[in-house]
């Protein structure tokens, strides 16, 4: 696993440490973060199934499992420009799965989850 801009590290899941990200996912995250030519701060990135049932249970909703699987993420977004960006960039790479939320963008590869669209937290 080497990554251009983002480390094991900031992709391991908060609770356990765990991290198995995908590859293709990742290249896909690294060629994001070259097209919006700034930093990117992951909110969360892997996360085992423990967290994401302790996350569903926060949000009052469902485990998606989108996280546990590796090819999904949740980057830090506090401003409408940087949304913009991240949203540009991510449709331009054909990103299929885009979540939106007032503090984060989420960003997935799920084959059997619906595609082609966009949501709002």
């Amino acid at each position: 696993m080497a990554w251009k801009y983002f480390s094991k590290d900031e992709m391991k899941c908060k609770c356990c440490g765990e991290c198995h990200m995908d590859e293709h996912f990742m290249d896909m995250i690294d060629s994001l973060r070259q097209g919006v030519g700034r930093p990117l701060v992951v909110s969360s990135g892997y996360r085992c199934e423990k967290h994401d049932d302790e996350e569903a249970a926060r949000a009052k909703k469902p485990p998606s499992r989108n996280h546990t699987r590796g090819q999904a993420v949740d980057l830090e977004c506090l401003t409408s420009d940087k949304r913009y960006a991240i949203i540009k960039v991510a449709v331009e790479l054909k990103f299929k799965r885009i979540g939106i939320g007032k503090t984060f963008i989420h960003l997935d590869l799920i084959s059997d989850h619906p595609q082609q669209v966009i949501w709002l937290y």
